[in-house]
């Protein structure tokens, strides 16, 4: 997923704000290039931010902005799925799940689990949190990062029990 991190906040962390949709519909085109050359499904991207807070309406709109423009993009660009990935906020997670419905493409969202807890920032516990996000009509529902598999393993146990689209 070429398009990670390359969202309206962090380009305009370095300064490069002006190249947003240059950068992400040309590192659309280079993994559509690429699926398509090796007859693989091609993904758009959706990721964290650090903009985040449910406590502050305005920064839910915010992201819920750059999951827009992002989708559009990959809508145009013709993705055959989207990844959504390394949310540490339940919230976030559903909104990104909110924003690829509303443009009718299919996903995969993830949930990063901190090392130490099994519990979104947002005080969901992960097992949760991926059943409430099936149930919102997730694709996949997904783990990842922050974790090796000695405690990644029997979490996905946990999460297997109550997710459908994880079996």
């Amino acid at each position: 997923m070429l398009q990670y991190y390359a969202t309206r906040e962090k380009m305009n962390d370095v300064g490069r704000e002006g190249e947003l949709e240059e950068v992400n519909k040309r590192a659309l085109q280079i993994a559509k290039e690429v699926a398509r050359e090796n007859n693989k499904l091609f993904a758009g991207g959706l990721c964290n931010s650090n903009l985040y807070d449910p406590n502050k309406p305005e920064t839910i709109q915010e992201c819920e902005d750059m999951f827009t423009e992002q989708c559009q993009w990959a809508k145009e660009a013709g993705v055959d799925f989207m990844i959504a990935e390394t949310f540490w906020d339940y919230g976030e997670a559903s909104l990104a799940l909110k924003v690829m419905k509303r443009f009718n493409l299919p996903n995969v969202v993830s949930i990063c689990a901190t090392s130490k807890k099994e519990i979104t920032f947002d005080e969901v516990p992960v097992p949760e949190a991926l059943a409430r996000l099936e149930s919102e009509g997730a694709d996949v529902v997904a783990l990842n990062c922050a974790r090796g598999p000695k405690t990644m393993l029997p979490l996905i146990e946990k999460c297997k029990a109550v997710c459908k689209v994880m079996q």
